[in-house]
């Protein structure tokens, strides 16, 4: 998979902030600066969060719903999500 296709995924982008807050720590304890890993993490998630509502980034296994103006087209759309969510849920349940 390509760097630019892995950018377009949620976890690659939470991975990466993961990466980049223990770099900070590291330089953090090197250099001696002060800096919460809190308010680093806080920043990161919300500017992913502003790339996932623009369409920027999905997150995986996510199904959008079509936003077009096929009032039908949707409703099944959305039925099946619910379907899928279902027999997922009834699976995960007889699993245990």
């Amino acid at each position: 998979m390509k760097l630019k296709e892995r950018m377009k995924h949620y976890n690659f982008w939470v991975a990466l902030t993961m990466a980049v807050i223990i770099l900070l720590n590291t330089l953090k304890d090197a250099f001696g600066f002060n800096l919460d890993d809190k308010i680093v993490n806080d920043i990161i998630m919300a500017i992913l969060g502003i790339m996932v509502v623009l369409g920027f980034v999905q997150k995986d296994n996510y199904d959008f719903v079509d936003t077009s103006l096929d009032k039908e087209k949707n409703e099944e759309h959305l039925v099946e999500i619910i379907d899928n969510k279902d027999n997922e849920n009834k699976h995960n349940e007889q699993s245990k």
